[in-house]
């Protein structure tokens, strides 16, 4: 019953006194409801830009040789003040250039058909980021949860080791 009692005013205290680093991915906002069956969220600066056709986003050229993207029969939207905002639309091809892929539901093409160059991550970018981050770093953020959990545990042996030594004092 003492057990019972020291893990539930244990794990109370840890939620209420710990506090805990946390890290959140940024969320892509919902596609515009006209997208089309293909489409690429592309980042341009610090402005995302949908980009959807009916046909598979493809580039000319390679990453490396910096990035083109075509739209043929498609269109484009900017996201501005939490709204999509229609960039420009055509029926036959779109150019988009200087921009970085963030996500898209399909892989995309070298024009000529040579192959493909970008596949949707598989891996999210935190723990690609957490991958590069230095080990040190990593143990210190991990340290401040684990020191408030040891001081807690050397808490309640403590006081469990003070009340059985009270407890025999008052018995014999």
């Amino acid at each position: 019953m003492k057990i019972k009692i020291i893990t539930v005013a244990t794990v109370i205290l840890l939620l209420v006194v710990m506090s805990v680093p946390v890290y959140a991915e940024t969320t892509l906002p919902a596609p515009p409801s006209d997208a089309y069956e293909y489409w690429v969220y592309l980042l341009n600066g610090q402005v995302i830009v949908f980009a959807t056709s009916h046909n598979p986003i493809t580039t000319p050229k390679g990453p490396d040789e910096g990035e083109t993207y075509i739209l043929n029969g498609g269109k484009y939207y900017n996201y501005i003040d939490n709204e999509w905002i229609l960039g420009y639309w055509d029926i036959g091809s779109i150019y988009i250039s200087d921009c970085v892929i963030v996500a898209a539901n399909h892989d995309i093409a070298y024009e000529d058909g040579s192959g493909f160059f970008f596949e949707c991550p598989k891996v999210s970018p935190l723990i690609q980021g957490m991958e590069g981050t230095d080990y040190g770093t990593i143990w210190k953020t991990f340290s401040v949860g684990l020191i408030p959990i040891i001081g807690c545990l050397i808490l309640v042996i403590s006081l469990r080791k003070g009340w059985d030594f009270l407890q025999t004092q008052l018995t014999s």
